[in-house]
Protein backbone atom coordinates (compact mmCIF):
# COMPACT_ATOMS: atom_id res chain seq x y z
CA UNK A 1 0.00 0.00 0.00
CA UNK A 2 2.67 2.07 0.97
CA UNK A 3 4.27 2.10 -2.98
CA UNK A 4 0.33 3.02 -4.02
CA UNK A 5 0.18 6.00 -1.67
CA UNK A 6 3.65 7.01 -3.09
CA UNK A 7 2.32 6.95 -6.93
CA UNK A 8 -0.74 8.60 -5.97
CA UNK A 9 0.50 11.40 -3.81
CA UNK A 10 2.60 12.08 -7.46
CA UNK A 11 -0.09 12.03 -9.06
CA UNK A 12 -2.03 14.39 -7.54
CA UNK A 13 -1.90 17.54 -9.94
CA UNK A 14 -2.20 20.42 -7.06
CA UNK A 15 1.13 21.83 -5.29
CA UNK A 16 1.01 24.39 -2.89
CA UNK A 17 0.33 28.28 -3.97
CA UNK A 18 -0.65 26.87 -7.82
CA UNK A 19 -3.93 27.41 -7.54
CA UNK A 20 -5.16 24.49 -8.66
CA UNK A 21 -8.72 22.87 -7.97
CA UNK A 22 -7.93 19.10 -9.28
CA UNK A 23 -7.65 16.28 -7.06
CA UNK A 24 -6.69 12.59 -6.80
CA UNK A 25 -8.46 9.63 -4.88
CA UNK A 26 -8.08 6.17 -4.95
CA UNK A 27 -10.34 3.47 -3.26
CA UNK A 28 -8.83 0.61 -1.37
CA UNK A 29 -11.82 -2.38 -0.77
CA UNK A 30 -11.65 -5.06 1.10
CA UNK A 31 -13.59 -8.16 1.35
CA UNK A 32 -16.55 -7.73 -1.08
CA UNK A 33 -16.71 -9.94 -3.01
CA UNK A 34 -15.11 -13.18 -1.88
CA UNK A 35 -14.44 -15.83 -4.18
CA UNK A 36 -17.00 -18.07 -5.05
CA UNK A 37 -15.82 -21.52 -3.97
CA UNK A 38 -16.08 -19.96 -0.28
CA UNK A 39 -18.54 -21.74 1.93
CA UNK A 40 -20.77 -20.66 3.86
CA UNK A 41 -18.52 -21.55 7.07
CA UNK A 42 -15.89 -19.85 5.46
CA UNK A 43 -17.48 -16.48 4.95
CA UNK A 44 -19.17 -16.33 7.93
CA UNK A 45 -15.37 -16.74 9.90
CA UNK A 46 -14.32 -13.76 7.33
CA UNK A 47 -17.14 -11.91 9.01
CA UNK A 48 -16.75 -12.46 12.38
CA UNK A 49 -12.89 -11.88 11.62
CA UNK A 50 -13.61 -8.41 10.70
CA UNK A 51 -14.44 -5.81 13.11
CA UNK A 52 -17.67 -3.95 11.48
CA UNK A 53 -18.46 -7.77 11.56
CA UNK A 54 -19.89 -8.15 8.11
CA UNK A 55 -18.60 -8.74 4.68
CA UNK A 56 -18.62 -5.41 2.89
CA UNK A 57 -21.25 -4.77 -0.17
CA UNK A 58 -20.76 -3.27 -3.73
CA UNK A 59 -22.71 -0.67 -2.20
CA UNK A 60 -19.83 0.19 0.14
CA UNK A 61 -16.86 0.79 -2.26
CA UNK A 62 -19.48 2.82 -4.53
CA UNK A 63 -20.57 5.10 -1.93
CA UNK A 64 -16.64 5.62 -1.35
CA UNK A 65 -16.14 6.21 -4.85
CA UNK A 66 -19.13 8.82 -4.88
CA UNK A 67 -17.67 10.29 -2.10
CA UNK A 68 -14.82 11.28 -4.11
CA UNK A 69 -16.93 12.21 -7.31
CA UNK A 70 -19.44 14.62 -5.15
CA UNK A 71 -18.34 15.50 -2.18
CA UNK A 72 -14.71 15.15 -1.49
CA UNK A 73 -13.38 18.47 -2.82
CA UNK A 74 -11.41 18.65 -0.29
CA UNK A 75 -9.46 15.36 -0.74
CA UNK A 76 -6.61 14.76 -2.27
CA UNK A 77 -4.10 11.79 -3.01
CA UNK A 78 -5.64 9.86 -0.11
CA UNK A 79 -6.71 6.18 -0.40
CA UNK A 80 -9.90 5.51 1.24
CA UNK A 81 -9.55 2.00 2.99
CA UNK A 82 -13.28 0.05 2.57
CA UNK A 83 -12.59 -3.09 4.46
CA UNK A 84 -14.64 -2.74 7.74
CA UNK A 85 -11.55 -2.20 9.93
CA UNK A 86 -10.01 -5.69 8.88
CA UNK A 87 -6.57 -3.17 8.28
CA UNK A 88 -6.56 -2.04 11.32
CA UNK A 89 -6.58 -5.23 13.24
Amino acid sequence: MAGFRSRLSSAAPCRVGTGCSDSAGAIAPGAVLVPDEYDAAERDRLARTTPLARLGRPEDAVAALLYLLEGGDYVTGEVLVVDGGRLLR
